[in-house]
């Protein structure tokens, strides 16, 4: 962890879908920084992938940029951001911001100036997946078929109760497809379902790994090898207790890299947000990003 010493300025991407919104912190931080006589450029999404088109273009210029969401905005910035110089900040709104979680970041308004302004950043190391990153976690099978399957307008009307009110829906559905996954160009192996993390926090503040933290440059790889619903129901206890890397029926690694295919189910979901399709590859990026934290 270094002090930035330098003339910042600051992107606020601001995105107005992210459930739970607090335009009253929103407001004072963006003021409070301009007031203290920083640069300051407000971009506010319109559509899904508009951060990151925007980020990409030449339209902004600022030493940091803030994401002013959920984990599904900050996703978005990240994607933008390759091959940029800019710090990464984040307000934590949303359903979920598991990052805010991973770094305790503060979602008072004069505690968020002063960490933007005294800019002590931290490494993170985000997860190539196929043509796009995610910083904190990715599923197939079951964890991506809860996420496809969620229901908007309930998303947005009951925030994180649609995501449970889905994973009762899809309870069915697991085990019915077949997953092959590689990891470091080893033997194939076969699981039921598995999740990607890279960071200790899942779905908000559930602890899914007590190993991994964004800013290790590797992550965990959870292969559900026990199909059937009672193999599920006994996986998803053990999520709210943080047991779940001892659960019976569950290989734990980590790695730098894994290579998962199915012949029958093609999604994969990243940061909560159904990112890309199967096959992929999953690899640790070598260089890191820059956060910004308290």
């Amino acid at each position: 962890m270094i002090e930035a010493l330098f003339m910042k300025s600051f992107l606020f991407m601001i995105n107005p879908a992210a459930g739970g919104l607090n335009q009253k912190v929103i407001k004072g931080v963006v003021d409070g920084i301009g007031d203290r006589g920083y640069p300051v450029q407000i971009y506010t999404t319109k559509e899904v992938g508009d951060a990151t088109d925007f980020i990409r273009s030449d339209g902004w210029d600022a030493t940091v940029v803030v994401a002013i969401g959920g984990d599904g905005t900050v996703n978005e910035v990240i994607n933008g951001l390759v091959g940029k110089s800019a710090i990464l900040a984040v307000i934590p709104q949303g359903t979920t911001n598991v990052l805010g979680v991973e770094y305790n970041l503060p979602d008072s308004v004069d505690k968020i100036i002063a960490m933007l302004i005294q800019s002590k950043v931290s490494d993170v190391y985000p997860v190539r997946l196929n043509d796009k990153r995610f910083l904190l976690m990715a599923g197939v099978g079951y964890d991506a078929d809860v996420v496809a399957h969620v229901d908007l307008k309930l998303k947005q009307r009951f925030g994180k109760l649609a995501y449970i009110w889905s994973m009762f829906e899809q309870l069915n559905h697991y085990g019915s497809y077949q997953f092959e996954y590689c990891i470091d160009d080893g033997p194939w192996e076969k699981a039921a379902s598995m999740i990607i993390s890279n960071g200790k926090y899942y779905g908000g503040q559930f602890i899914l790994s007590r190993s991994v933290r964004v800013s290790d440059p590797y992550f965990q790889v959870f292969s559900f090898k026990e199909p059937g619903k009672l193999s599920l129901l006994r996986y998803l206890m053990m999520l709210p207790l943080g047991c779940l890397e001892s659960a019976k029926g569950l290989q734990v690694r980590h790695t730098k890299k894994i290579q998962v295919r199915s012949a029958n189910h093609g999604m994969v979901q990243a940061d909560g947000d159904v990112l890309t399709e199967l096959p992929a590859i999953f690899e640790t990026e070598e260089f890191p990003l820059q956060l910004i934290t308290p």
